[in-house]
């Protein structure tokens, strides 16, 4: 039986988009007899540092950062009377703030500044020493994910031990981190020597190309494109939810993270605005109305709640209407939640930033969706189509047979077996 160690960051139990595309591929490696073990962090106090399902073990790691705010807020919600609850308020602030700095002024990558790589390292090559791994697999983002497994692959210096990057975004060229001239660098310094120490690097379709335009492209050799494998059966535990859908409107809902300079999403907000109130637009999303409409008002119809934990997101898209998406204005990175969208065979209304939108090729092949073109403008006229598709396909969806069907081979099913063959034959190489 081969072994595999995955370190990935934000794996469990509230997985982020790269977790949630990364999980297939898992799932398939345990299915074809792989034994896996994941490497990754822990955020709040009461999640386990350990777990497994008999198959795949995870161990936790403790970011210190999270840990540590966590701990803070459960502190200031006790009830202790007046003075002591000011007391523990005003010094959790100042924890906080002190906290901020610590982990977040000088770091390269701020959501694992509270990860630490030694204890991380120590853990692995206990494993490594008793279980004798054939190969490593890290994943980013988090890029610190391939920063461990660099440091792990030179320390245990055994050629037989071959290390996979699963890169879903990049790391120097990110426009999400810090613009210094000087971290970016530092970043592409730093990316730059794990492509060259690794032996293989998958890439998104969208990432290779790109990359294939750069000095990173000395690494060619090295580099597997592979697709997303997240288009599944969309299966989800029935639950409460807290947030009204009437049955009365059309529902049209975005769940996912938003960004002011990828991912905005004024312009979608402005135009539902210009609907009628019973086409109600829902952000799921960590970005609250003020954040992205400042002291404009937002019409009625249009309305902000926090981030979903993943299971309650999936009952709330189920019972919607009709699923928006917000594209990103980059070319090398594509929201791997649109192929979640995708497998629940509803109505898609997607809001493109620019002609060269990486999103276009797969929802231009499903068979349910509106593409709003921005760049081009004419918002009159693209409002009434967005009213007519919302009327038209309020309570329309496919099965997931005509799903897979209309974007073929790239189910993920079909993704999964191909990167399990791909790991299979690279590892008997000699």
């Amino acid at each position: 039986m081969k072994k595999i160690l995955v370190i990935i960051g934000n794996h469990s139990p509230e997985p982020s988009s790269v977790a949630n595309c990364t999980e297939p591929l898992i799932n398939e490696l345990s299915s074809r007899g792989y034994e896996i073990d994941i490497i990754t962090d822990r955020k709040k106090v009461e999640v386990l540092n350990y777990e497994s399902n008999g198959e795949i073990n995870i161990y936790r790691f403790d970011n210190n950062f999270n840990v540590s705010f966590d701990l803070l807020n459960k502190l200031t919600k006790l009830k202790l009377g007046r003075l002591l609850t000011f007391l523990t308020r005003f010094f959790s602030l100042i924890l906080k703030i002190c906290y901020f700095i610590r982990y977040n002024i000088f770091t390269l990558e701020k959501q694992t500044s509270g990860w630490y790589v030694k204890d991380i390292l120590k853990m692995c090559l206990e494993l490594h020493k008793i279980k004798k791994y054939d190969s490593v697999i890290s994943v980013s983002l988090p890029f610190k994910s391939h920063y461990i497994a660099k440091k792990l692959v030179s320390m245990v210096d055994d050629s037989s031990l071959k290390w996979f990057v699963y890169e879903y975004d990049p790391f120097g060229y990110n426009k999400l981190l810090s613009k210094s001239t000087i971290k970016k660098f530092l970043r592409l310094k730093r990316e730059y020597k794990v492509f060259e120490r690794c032996n293989y690097i998958f890439l998104t379709p969208e990432l290779y190309h790109f990359y294939m335009k750069t000095p990173f492209s000395i690494f060619k050799d090295k580099f597997i494109s592979m697709p997303f494998a997240n288009i599944q059966k969309f299966t989800y535990e029935e639950e409460k939810i807290d947030i009204k859908l009437d049955s009365k409107n059309i529902n049209c809902v975005f769940t996912g993270t938003l960004y002011q300079e990828i991912r905005n999403p004024k312009y979608a907000i402005e135009m539902f605005g210009n609907l009628d109130t019973n086409i109600q637009l829902i952000f799921l999303s960590n970005i609250t109305q003020e954040a992205v409409n400042g002291a404009n008002e937002v019409k009625s119809n249009v309305s902000f709640y926090p981030m979903q934990p993943r299971n309650k997101a999936k009952n709330i898209l189920a019972k919607s209407d009709i699923l928006v998406n917000i594209g990103n204005t980059v070319e090398f990175q594509i929201p791997g939640k649109i192929f979640e969208y995708i497998s629940t065979g509803k109505p898609i209304v997607h809001f493109s930033k620019f002609p060269g939108d990486p999103s276009l090729k797969y929802l231009e092949r499903y068979p349910l969706v509106l593409i709003i073109e921005e760049w081009k403008g004419n918002f009159e006229q693209q409002a009434k189509r967005l009213k007519s598709f919302c009327e038209k396909y309020k309570g329309v969806s496919i099965e997931y047979k005509e799903v897979i069907n209309s974007l073929k081979g790239l189910d993920g099913d079909s993704v999964s077996r191909i990167f399990v063959d791909t790991i299979t034959t690279l590892l008997e190489e000699d």
